[in-house]
């Protein structure tokens, strides 16, 4: 069986990208015919070879973009102090309809404790028994929240684009993301790929929602397979640069 193929554009390719991006956002009708809410991004496994090669820190930086009139991911790797590296081209992932449905599979270990007191007198004066989920075994975002973020995405973010091209002249739509590496990592065979998904939250600091990434790894070697394993987390969910960039000065790879 073949590798899927990388898709890779030159660094003056994601620059012209970039800045299609931010000629368009701030007008509805051309977000509209670039952003399909049901649609996703496949990160494959030749993706994520490429990516562990170029990567030497815990984040990495996704750039939004409009590259062949197709909205675009730009991916963008960062060095051990937190700089984008200089490369000669970039993967790139563009928006694509499922290949099959997703099935995700949320799994809790419960631990059952009992704990029984004896006396002194060898007599029995207490006995417990309680049950609980380890806190390390639960997921920091779990998938019924998942489900919901991204169900929240497909029938809202249109109105969202809307309300921010015609009040805010797209000025606080995202142009890139930083995001933890942990949620792209493909260590476990028995995935091959990861799906990515658009979704939103609240931000109770902002008052309002705030799209984000959800990774979801895939199992695709089994044609059978459908089940779906959950690998972002509530605590380190991607952040979208507006409103949540930190520095500008980390951001200039493409001197947007």
């Amino acid at each position: 069986m073949s590798l899927p193929t990388i898709n890779l554009l030159s660094k003056t390719e994601c620059i012209n990208a970039v800045n299609k991006w931010q000629a368009n956002k701030g007008t509805y009708t051309n977000i509209k015919n670039l952003i399909i809410p049901t649609k996703t991004f496949k990160f494959t496994s030749t993706d994520y070879q490429w990516f562990n090669k170029n990567n030497d820190n815990k984040y990495f930086h996704i750039y939004a973009g409009i590259y062949k009139s197709q909205f675009t991911l730009i991916i963008v790797p960062l060095n051990s102090e937190g700089k984008e590296k200089e490369l000669a081209s970039y993967l790139i992932l563009t928006l694509e309809t499922l290949d099959n449905e997703i099935i995700l599979i949320e799994e809790e270990n419960i631990v059952t404790q009992k704990t029984i007191t004896l006396s002194k007198e060898l007599d029995i004066t207490n006995s417990i028994k309680k049950s609980k989920t380890p806190i390390y075994n639960e997921p920091l975002i779990t998938e019924s929240q998942a489900a919901s973020n991204i169900q929240e995405w497909k029938n809202e973010c249109l109105n969202w684009f809307y309300n921010e091209c015609t009040i805010f002249e797209g000025k606080r739509i995202f142009n890139c993301f930083t995001v933890p590496t942990s949620d792209i990592e493909l260590t476990n065979k028995k995935y091959n790929e990861i799906r990515v998904f658009f979704a939103f939250r609240y931000s109770f600091i902002l008052q309002r929602a705030v799209p984000f990434l959800i990774f979801i790894a895939v199992d695709n070697k089994d044609p059978n397979s459908k089940v779906s394993e959950l690998i972002t987390n509530m605590k380190d969910w991607s952040q979208p640069c507006p409103p949540m960039c930190g520095s500008l000065s980390d951001f200039t790879i493409f001197n947007y």
